[in-house]
């Protein structure tokens, strides 16, 4: 059975697991939220801060604008491949829970077809909404060319996201908790700002964070971003293939 004559099967499937779970639906909707919201309250915490004297003031040298960058690769990038990440990765688990993934070992379908196609959407998926919020936001952007290159990079969280809930989680509640874990460890993003620029190359055993570092280092203008985007997308597809062997083992166990 051929790859173009599976997706509209899994897809259908894909439509009645989301359509059925009202939480997957909130999560779509609160990120797009969440990115008109940051919109108009950044800069509106910004002027209140420094018309306070809060930001910048004596113990604070900087004001909130010059954390812009972070902001806003943290809330487009990061969170946009986290939720399609725990999309699929909560698909998955609602697969493994109805013994859909141990069938497939006996069906004409290669285990192959199906990770291809559900890590491959949830890719494209938050490629799109990465795009999307970069520009409902409408802060610090990057020109189009450049902004693809960093989200097609930034994408592959949310396969990191997948592969992560459905290693580490029996089923969808631990599904849950796990998800925790994954918006936790965003935040090493938002420290390694304010890590002294030297350092921030060893966030770097986080693979995401060397993309957000290059989309920082292109707002700059520094041509060092091309590096930072080159060794975080490796250490990304590095950490994906090794996660994609330790599920498939667990498939076929």
């Amino acid at each position: 059975m051929t790859f173009l004559n599976v997706v509209p099967k899994f897809f259908n499937n894909d439509k009645k697991l989301i359509f059925r779970d009202s939480f997957m639906i909130f999560m779509l909707l609160f990120t797009l939220l969440i990115s008109l919201a940051v919109r108009y309250i950044l800069p509106w915490m910004d002027g209140i801060l420094i018309e306070k004297g809060f930001m910048p003031s004596e113990n604070i040298s900087f004001a909130l604008h010059d954390t812009y960058p972070m902001w806003v690769s943290f809330i487009s990038l990061y969170n946009g491949g986290l939720l399609a990440g725990m999309v699929a990765g909560f698909l998955m688990l609602d697969e493994k829970d109805e013994g859909t993934l141990t069938a497939m070992i006996v069906t004409p379908v290669p285990l192959q077809h199906y990770t291809f196609y559900r890590f491959g959407l949830a890719s494209l998926f938050s490629f799109v909404m990465m795009i999307a919020m970069v520009y409902i936001v409408g802060i610090e952007v990057l020109p189009l060319w450049q902004l693809l290159l960093l989200c097609a990079s930034a994408s592959l969280v949310s396969i990191l996201v997948s592969l992560f809930l459905s290693l580490a989680a029996q089923n969808k509640i631990q599904g849950f908790a796990m998800g925790k874990f994954t918006s936790v460890a965003g935040w090493i993003i938002m420290g390694g700002w304010f890590v002294p620029e030297n350092w921030q190359w060893v966030l770097g055993i986080f693979p995401p964070f060397l993309v957000h570092k290059a989309y920082w280092l292109a707002l700059e203008g520094d041509d060092l971003w091309w590096v930072a985007l080159a060794l975080g997308t490796i250490a990304q597809l590095l950490a994906i293939y090794l996660m994609s062997k330790k599920f498939n083992e667990s498939v076929y166990k």
